[in-house]
């Protein structure tokens, strides 16, 4: 539902989704923070003010430590650590993505 407000430009109604159905507890699933960072990035590229929700959903993010595991999860956390600027998250996170590429798990 907040994808479809969103691509109507009804900007104004994806946030209440966000904040009382995708994070509406800081749930420490990987799979739900998957969705709200892609959620909070696409309001990113388009400007909308977010107040704490980064912060507040990192906190959750940086607890996980699943660098180099599932590139999926890989790429949504360097999204949430650039939309935040944290260069050196992100540079660890590259480096430890491009270790896991050399060897035989699922990212390789």
């Amino acid at each position: 539902m907040a994808l479809f407000y969103l691509d109507n430009d009804r900007t104004d109604r994806v946030l209440p989704i966000y904040d009382r159905g995708i994070r509406a507890e800081p749930e420490p699933v990987q799979m739900m923070m998957l969705d709200a960072v892609a959620l909070l990035w696409r309001l990113h590229l388009r400007g909308i003010e977010l107040g704490t929700r980064w912060d507040d959903l990192m906190a959750t993010c940086e607890v996980a430590d699943e660098d180099g595991f599932y590139a999926f999860n890989d790429m949504h956390a360097m999204m949430a650590y650039v939309a935040t600027g944290r260069t050196a998250a992100s540079a660890a996170l590259l480096e430890s993505v491009e270790k896991a590429a050399h060897q035989t798990g699922t990212t390789a």
